[in-house]
């Protein structure tokens, strides 16, 4: 079974190949150009498999699927990327790719997802999935709003965030927007859901991190 594998990053494509070498009877051709790969596909026809990186400096991996379909290629195009932008990968996934792998996912869930899109399978991830399904059909222009859209933020949260970051706690919370504690407390169990965090402190990091709230000093 032939793959081609395409990233600009030198040393994940090298450790990908390999990865896949040991694991898979895949024969795999590792790339660091999307042109170069076009090109070898122009060469030698359709092969079994394609794997691509999302962003790469001459050609990002939706237009590298346009440029497949262009051909009349039937090869089932696999995108792996470090992006958690997810109107970017709904775009790459509405564009024909065959799925979308984290580059996060360890060896074995990999070599799986690889193996159920050779069956057919249309793969995404649970999480990105229910990402996808809640964003707006049109990307905000305002990054905050974009930020509040990828993690499901409502305006209601983002000003319990902001209190948080101003060191208010719960009850004084409660008091500035009047709303019930209880509330609060509901508010605050979201934001921790939506950033993965566990208190306060990290919370607030995250929504930095994340544009939604400019950093103070």
């Amino acid at each position: 079974m032939k793959v081609i594998h395409v990233d600009d990053h030198v040393l994940f494509a090298e450790g990908f190949k390999a990865m896949l070498t040991m694991r898979t009877a895949f024969d795999v051709i590792s790339l660091t150009s999307a042109r170069e790969a076009l090109t070898l596909l122009d060469e030698i026809g359709e092969v079994d498999l394609l794997l691509v990186d999302l962003q790469m400096p001459e050609m990002n991996g939706i237009s590298m699927i346009e440029a497949i379909e262009r051909r009349g290629l039937l090869v089932p195009v696999v995108v792996i990327s470090a992006s958690e932008d997810l109107w970017e990968i709904r775009k790459v996934m509405n564009a024909g790719a065959a799925g979308f792998i984290p580059k996060t996912a360890n060896t074995e869930e990999i070599v799986s997802i690889l193996e159920r899109v050779m069956q057919g399978e249309i793969y995404l991830p649970e999480n990105i999935e229910a990402g996808i399904a809640h964003l707006p059909q049109i990307k905000p222009e305002d990054g905050v709003k974009q930020a509040m859209a990828h993690y499901h933020i409502t305006e209601r949260q983002l000003e319990v965030l902001r209190l948080i970051r101003q060191g208010y706690n719960n009850k004084d919370i409660s008091k500035i927007l009047y709303i019930s504690i209880e509330t609060v407390r509901t508010h605050v169990r979201n934001l921790y859901s939506a950033f993965q965090v566990n208190d306060r402190i990290r919370c607030v990091r995250a929504a930095e991190e994340a544009g939604l709230l400019r950093r103070t000093h």
